[in-house]
């Protein structure tokens, strides 16, 4: 029944059996507690306190206080004390009437009742009409044999009533002896009971914790056992677990079950998946010797190349250079030849000038031959006028003869430089025509300059392109031949690895042989499921890489270069196994 219960029906149980117990064992106790205290340990304080004061003043209903004040009021001498205690008579009659009443209401029927509301009541009450009837009557009259004729009443009416008050009294020690016994005999009829029901509900509890415990246990124990078997034993995927029920637990067994019967599928997967491997990574390492082998000599070939690329680099990278110098010399000369042609064309410029200012200086030299001229005439002049004066013109006659000679060597002089410069100018005009002609000249040279260097600089430019060229060519050379290279050793590597998946898959073979594993469709257990014999094939030797004649290089063989289709095929292998993704498909990534 209780497999059928939920873990958490079966704490709630268990719970609301001990909330029950609690509950019970609370209301028994406190309902125990209310019978045997009353109303607990402030009452008991009350009636201490009432049992004080009974002790200490008279009780109203007994009236021995009123049969003293009888007898004062028989020795009283004046009317104030005499006053006093006939007031006090009154007050007492008043009270033993009021607690008279209360105990008529209060009482039960029984002995008690008869002997306080009856037998004493009926003493008291002649007592008072004594009293008020005729010892009263006597003392305010001050006869003294009539107040002795009451007391005599009075004294026998009193001894009633005490005898019938002593009665009372014995009654009620034996009424609360009585019920003393019996309250201590409910505390411990309770008490037992009491620890009774905790003993049975302790047992309940133990009985309910054992059971619940029991059918949590077991199928824990079975668990755990299955899994350690799994992990530490023989390994066996076949067992599982017991799945009736609806509790947690079952809900746990059925699930550990799936779990269970999906690892050993994916166990037989693997066991055929790392066999197709095993195969496969055999023929990849087989390939992959091939292609290491013509990657190695496609490297030698490769290196040589690149050697023989750097030679011609170095050369064309020297005509580079000195074209670049070429064309530099080459503009340096146009510099030149074009500072030459501007330094004709100023010689041509200065030469118009001086012929120009050659020109000037004729007109000039005319203009002073023509002066020269002039003063002569004047001086022949003046030499007519001094002759004319005689003695008094003879100073002026020589003066006049100065200036004529002056004039005469001017003219002379004048005439021998326009000669000189009509010389000059002459020559300036053909110095003019020969700088003409070297300009020319030179502007015929600056042009053939100019072309020159162009030509040189679109050499050099071609050279420096065909540099950068070859250096390009240069690199990918040197990059296809790192990178070929990189391809040997990778394909080294790839072969290592592939010797190293297939003793891994070969390992992996042997750890699922370690489990018990039954065959798809098949009711009887798999024995046969030893690993092959291990074959391993070795990883290639390194051999350093070679410069090879132009004459062995070789292409690779057609088989090294599918490798990826070849790699395709293995995982097609490997992963057709058969039902290794249904296998996993009630698994989640975490």
């Amino acid at each position: 029944m209780l497999s059928n219960w939920t873990i958490k029906m079966k704490l709630f149980a268990l719970g609301g059996l001990g909330a029950a117990v609690l509950a019970a064992l609370g209301i028994y106790a406190d309902d125990t507690v209310r019978e045997v205290k009353v109303d607990g340990a402030n009452y008991d304080r009350i009636i201490l306190q009432k049992d004080l004061v009974a002790d200490i003043l008279p009780p109203p209903e007994y009236i021995i206080e009123s049969y003293l004040v009888a007898h004062l009021l028989q020795r009283s001498q004046s009317k104030d004390e005499t006053t006093t205690l006939l007031d006090k008579m009154a007050a007492l009659r008043s009270e033993y009437d009021t607690r008279h009443a209360f105990w008529d209401k209060a009482l039960p029927e029984g002995p008690m009742r008869t002997e306080l509301l009856r037998n004493s009541y009926e003493p008291a009450r002649r007592f008072f009409a004594v009293v008020e009837r005729q010892f009263i009557p006597a003392v305010e009259r001050k006869d003294p044999q009539a107040v002795a004729a009451a007391m005599g009443e009075l004294d026998e009416a009193y001894a009633q009533h005490r005898a019938a008050i002593d009665r009372t009294v014995e009654m009620a020690v034996k009424e609360s002896v009585s019920i003393e016994r019996e309250t201590s005999a409910l505390v411990a009829f309770r008490s037992r009971t009491l620890v009774v029901i905790v003993i049975a509900s302790v047992a309940a509890l133990v009985l309910l914790g054992w059971a619940i415990a029991r059918s949590i246990l077991r199928p824990i124990h079975a668990t755990v056992q299955l899994i350690q078997d799994v992990a530490e034993g023989e390994g066996d995927l076949t067992r599982r677990l017991d799945e009736q029920g609806r509790d947690e637990l079952a809900t746990l067994s059925r699930s550990f079950n799936t779990f269970v019967e999906k690892l050993h599928d994916m166990m037989i997967d693997i066991r055929r998946s790392a066999t197709a491997v095993t195969s496969a990574s055999q023929r990849v390492a087989a390939s992959a010797e091939q292609i290491s082998s013509g990657a190695q000599e496609q490297a030698s070939s490769l290196e040589q190349t690149a050697a023989s690329l750097e030679e011609i680099t170095a050369a064309v990278r020297q005509n580079s250079q000195n074209a670049q110098q070429a064309a530099q010399l080459a503009q340096t000369s146009r510099n030149t030849a074009e500072q030459g042609g501007q330094d004709v064309q100023q010689a041509v410029a200065a030469m118009r000038e001086i012929n120009t200012a050659s020109k000037r200086i004729a007109e000039i030299i005319t203009t002073i031959d023509e002066i020269a001229f002039q003063t002569n005439v004047l001086a022949l002049n003046a030499a007519v006028e001094a002759a004319r004066a005689g003695e008094q013109g003879r100073g002026f006659a020589v003066v006049a003869a100065e200036v004529g000679n002056l004039s005469q060597r001017s003219a002379a002089a004048a005439k021998e430089i326009k000669s000189l410069i009509n010389e000059a100018v002459v020559l300036v005009d053909e110095g003019g025509v020969q700088v003409n002609r070297s300009g020319q000249t030179l502007s015929d040279i600056v042009t053939s300059v100019k072309r020159v260097t162009d030509i040189v600089g679109e050499i050099a430019a071609a050279s420096t392109e065909q540099a950068t060229g070859v250096e390009q060519v240069n690199t990918a050379v040197t990059q296809m031949d790192s990178v070929t290279q990189n391809n040997a050793s990778e394909t080294e590597a790839l072969a290592e690895t592939a010797s190293t998946l297939s003793s891994r898959a070969h390992d992996l073979l042997s750890v699922v042989s370690r489990f018990r594993l039954r065959e798809r469709g098949s009711q009887a257990e798999d024995e046969g499921t030893a690993p092959p014999r291990r074959h391993v094939v070795p990883p290639p030797a390194r051999r350093p890489f070679r410069k090879a004649s132009p004459s062995r290089v070789r292409r690779p063989e057609p088989e090294a270069s599918g490798g990826a289709a070849e790699m395709d095929r293995i995982m097609s292998e490997a992963g057709g196994g058969g039902g290794s993704a249904g296998a996993m498909d009630g698994f989640e990534e975490v």
